[in-house]
């Protein structure tokens, strides 16, 4: 069973970096664990309503990304567009997403790649106004007195940092943030997902120590989540 905590209690989370690293050709810096910068942000906030592409208006409800965030092969890109090259992949663990209390999060974790630590330092400089997705409508409830859309269940796409609102489906109150790992393991961490245990294991996580049964269902944070499900001990459930 690997580790389910680290020594200095910040959860283990898919991405994140050991203690040295190669950056073009520079071997062996140190760099100390959890903080190295990434950029973080809100991509998609729940239950705001926004004017809609297709006519009337849409909003987002939670879990409306759960099943997307599970199954996808989700990309940052820049604005967009077609040119623009993959800042980062869930593929590759490079971005990681989540469902927050405020809406869909990501994370472009430490950069490897040139375009990823050019885009790091443009966001240093505040060159992007919001955050939009790319997405494809599966479920929504329809309020006709109100011309609503409100979505139940999204194809998530792609998320594109944008420099200028209004591009696409941008939603206000969206926000990127230039941050250390650390911290973005604690945001993420405040995160909680439903998952069902598929075998019965003795946890000791972070503050949750006991016995999750096969069969039942249990709250748990992101980072738990996403380890429990890559392990194939437990199901991400999908409401």
């Amino acid at each position: 069973m690997p580790a389910m905590s680290r020594s200095d209690g910040i959860p283990a989370v898919a991405g994140a970096r050991g203690s040295t690293a190669t950056r073009y050709g520079v071997a062996n810096t140190t760099i100390a664990i959890g903080l190295e910068t990434v950029l973080c942000g809100l991509a998609a906030p729940f239950n705001v309503q926004v004017p809609s592409t297709h006519g009337g208006l849409l909003e987002f409800r939670p879990g409306a990304f759960a099943e997307a965030i599970r199954r996808n092969r989700v990309s940052l890109l820049l604005e967009h567009a077609a040119t623009s090259p993959t800042i980062a992949t869930t593929s590759d663990q490079t971005l990681d997403l989540w469902e927050g209390a405020d809406g869909l999060m990501f994370r472009m974790n430490p950069p490897t790649s040139l375009a990823a630590t050019t885009v790091l330092g443009r966001a240093r400089r505040d060159a992007f106004a919001g955050v939009s997705i790319g997405f494809r409508l599966c479920a929504s409830v329809f309020v006709e007195t109100e011309g609503l859309h409100s979505c139940r269940s999204a194809d998530l796409v792609e998320v594109s940092l944008v420099s200028k609102q209004g591009v696409g489906p941008t939603f206000a109150g969206t926000w990127v943030r230039v941050m250390s790992l650390r911290d973005s393991w604690r945001l993420e961490a405040a995160a909680k997902v439903d998952v069902a245990m598929v075998s019965s294991r003795n946890v000791s996580y972070g503050g949750l120590r006991g016995y999750l049964r096969a069969d039942a269902v249990y709250r748990v944070d992101v980072s738990l989540a996403r380890m429990l499900v890559s392990a194939g001990w437990a199901t991400l459930v999908v409401r």
